[in-house]
């Protein structure tokens, strides 16, 4: 049961689905950045934040933060450091994404942060991050991607 758990809050913590197209003025510098925040309860006792910053269409940059009451994970500390410690090491080769966690009070911290302007979609794509697709984006649609996060149950604002 713990596994299964962890494996859910992993793939809900790298969800999002690459849109293809071509970047026009509505990046450009002219264009405000916008913020949407998505909620949702993975599991009684965690929770996750998803806060999408965009110009216009384009996402430029994903931080997913996640709060999880240790004893519902069903790990001990020794097991979710081993945990972190795989994910510090698997995520942090890849440019433009940083993973970071802690464990304090009885709960897991965990900030997932891909930024889409300074990251390589290959690698995205080749970790898991990003859908794997016969072509490689030019962006990612925040359209595309609330959508996604909508249709698993989390609420955006």
């Amino acid at each position: 049961m713990k596994k299964m758990i962890i494996a859910l809050l992993c793939v809900l913590t790298l969800f999002t689905l690459s849109a293809c197209g071509d970047k026009d003025d509505a990046s450009g510098d002219d264009v405000a950045v916008t913020t949407t925040v998505c909620t949702i309860e993975v599991t009684e006792g965690s929770n996750q934040t998803v806060t999408l910053e965009s110009k216009s269409d384009v996402l430029l940059k994903q931080t997913n933060e996640t709060v999880s009451d240790i004893a519902a994970l069903g790990m001990s500390e020794e097991e979710l450091n081993t945990s972190i410690d795989n994910l510090k090491v698997i995520y942090g080769s890849i440019e433009g994404v940083t993973y970071s966690a802690k464990i304090e009070d009885g709960a897991l911290y965990e900030t997932f942060v891909i930024d889409y302007e300074n990251g390589n979609f290959e690698d995205f794509m080749d970790a898991g991050i990003i859908e794997e697709s016969d072509e490689i984006p030019d962006y990612i649609s925040l359209e595309l991607s609330i959508g996604n996060f909508e249709a698993i149950g989390y609420t955006c604002e």
